[in-house]
């Protein structure tokens, strides 16, 4: 059959000349099986390449410690003797993308023999540089948040993560430890366990869970645990007005199932999974006894099993320049839908009968090449006594336009609104929602919305081949709504100009803000250029 092929696509060097045989698909219809698998790891940078020759990337290769081909082979999703399977090959190179020690990540057809009908495959993966020790500062919303660093997420090439964070905020002041494992003993479990010691009281959680890791997983498994003591704040037009101790206890246990991936000829392939869980959640509330609390919110005793239902379809792009500069993206355009349903009774230990729910769905719409649209909606919350309680709905759009290689337009509305909330929540409106150019919690109430356009502009200028830079002008505009005291100005604007720096080479994968905005119809005293420095995940 291999003779018959006519359209090879995929070609290779060899010692010998330039070689060629079928495309995946036509590998596919032969029915080809996998017959070696080589992993080539590339170093932080390419000693080859006259930019990055010098003694310092020199240096740096010598001082990173490289991937080990043990860390990548427990993550493939194929092995020797399977049938080869393009969509496999894909989320593979998606998965290993997604680890954050690595760059870049890509699994193509090296060679095939048409006499076994076999093919090589080649796993190629691009180191990032993994150890992180620096000190951290941003200023926005008129506060200052600082931080010292330790982080090595790629702890001796095996891919486990170790950190160490110091920082200081206007919350608290904390001091972290945390250790993930995502291939416990090369096994496809994953342990993520965290200490905290802070100003206010600290957190110590661990988990242990075997997830869905591939499409076609058929089960998983997990238990997560959680301890944490916080002092909470509720503020009014951006003034500290109360404040109370909280203490949070949560447990769940889960396992689900799935029947794996489904195809379709005619449209995206889908998957559907089933879990079933247990949740014990404990929240107490104490007043504070140094600043005296007001309103202290209410206890509750949570304790419900719970049914949950996913479905998803497999639909992914991979781009450049949309919230990263110059790093591959892999952005989902599928449908995708999650019910979960719990109920807690008194009869269960509980303090309240109630039906405990999530809902979630989104989509997406690619009209062409340029543009593209995510719409998402979820609700969250009670159900008591036939009402809604404590329930958060939010609805959120955007629009992407990218009108040229280098520049990107970005359209954001985020809606959310509380349903008879409880006493310790709160939705506040200010630089950290998005609107630049005011303080941080500078309104709150129990209704927002919030528009953000941006005009990206992305360059291939890299300071030292360590930072991409990019630009944005924005201009961003909120209102709220509710129970706010004094409040007869519901929506907010404001303009600017802003700076970014992608840190291209570290794991981190850490954009740097410099933004400097103007708010238009702020309070007088607040009517002042705002300028923020800020480290984001995204652009």
């Amino acid at each position: 059959m291999a003779q018959e092929v006519t359209v090879p696509t995929n070609t290779a060097q060899t010692q010998q000349g330039q070689v060629s045989w079928p495309d995946d698909e036509q590998l596919e219809a032969l029915g080809v099986r996998i017959g070696a698998i080589r992993i080539q790891v590339d170093d932080i940078f390419d000693l080859n390449n006259p930019k990055e020759g010098s003694s310092f990337y020199r240096a740096a290769n010598y001082l990173h410690i490289e991937t080990r081909e043990s860390t990548i082979r427990p993550q493939l999703l194929f092995k020797l003797g399977d049938l080869f399977s393009r969509q496999i090959t894909e989320e593979t190179a998606r998965n290993l993308r997604a680890r954050k020690y690595l760059a870049d990540a890509s699994v193509t057809v090296e060679r095939f023999d048409p006499k076994t009908n076999t093919v090589d495959l080649l796993v190629r993966v691009h180191d990032n540089w993994t150890l992180a020790p620096g000190v951290s500062f941003s200023h926005s919303g008129g506060q200052s948040r600082s931080g010292v660093q330790l982080d090595e997420s790629n702890l001796l090439g095996l891919g486990k993560s170790l950190s160490i964070d110091y920082s200081q905020n206007v919350d608290r002041d904390a001091l972290d430890f945390t250790y993930r494992d995502p291939n416990l003993m090369n096994s496809r479990w994953e342990l993520l366990t965290s200490y905290q010691r802070a100003t206010d009281g600290g957190l110590q959680s661990v988990s242990l869970t075997r997830p869905f890791y591939s499409l076609d997983s058929r089960w998983s498994a997990g238990l997560d645990a959680l301890n944490q003591k916080r002092t909470d704040y509720r503020f009014v037009q951006g003034v500290l007005v109360d404040q109370y101790q909280t203490q949070l206890n949560h447990l769940n246990i889960q396992g689900g199932w799935s029947t794996g991936l489904r195809t379709r000829t005619d449209a995206p392939s889908w998957v559907q999974r089933w879990s079933l869980g247990l949740t014990l959640d404990r929240q107490r509330y104490s007043p504070d006894v140094e600043a005296g609390t007001t309103l202290l919110p209410a206890n509750q005793d949570s304790r419900y099993p719970w049914m949950s239902f996913s479905w998803l379809e497999d639909k992914y792009v991979v781009m450049r320049n949309r919230d990263q500069i110059d790093r591959v993206e892999d952005v989902y355009l599928g449908r995708a839908i999650f019910l979960q349903a719990g109920y807690a009774a008194k009869t269960w230990g509980a303090d309240r009968n109630a039906l405990i729910t999530t809902i979630k769905a989104q989509t997406a719409y690619q009209p062409n090449e340029q543009q593209l649209l995510f719409l998402d909606a979820g609700v969250s919350g009670r159900i008591e006594s036939s009402q809604w309680v404590g329930t958060v709905l939010s609805a959120n759009v955007r629009y992407d336009w990218q009108q040229a290689r280098f520049r990107n337009l970005v359209i954001k509305i985020n809606h959310a609104r509380l349903k008879n909330p409880d006493d310790s929540q709160q939705l506040y409106l200010g630089s950290d929602e998005g609107l630049r150019g005011y303080p941080l919690r500078y309104r709150s109430g129990t209704q927002r919305s919030i528009l953000i356009i941006e005009q990206r502009a992305y360059t291939d200028w890299q300071l030292w081949r360590l930072l991409s830079v990019g630009g944005v002008a924005f201009m961003d505009v909120g209102q709220i709504k509710g129970s706010e005291l004094n409040s007869s100005q519901h929506t907010y604007m404001d303009v600017g100009l802003g700076l970014r720096l992608g840190n291209i080479r570290s794991s981190r994968g850490e954009v740097f803000h410099l933004d400097v905005a103007y708010p238009f119809n702020a309070a007088t005293q607040d009517r002042a250029w705002q300028f923020s420095v800020t480290t984001k995940n995204s652009f």
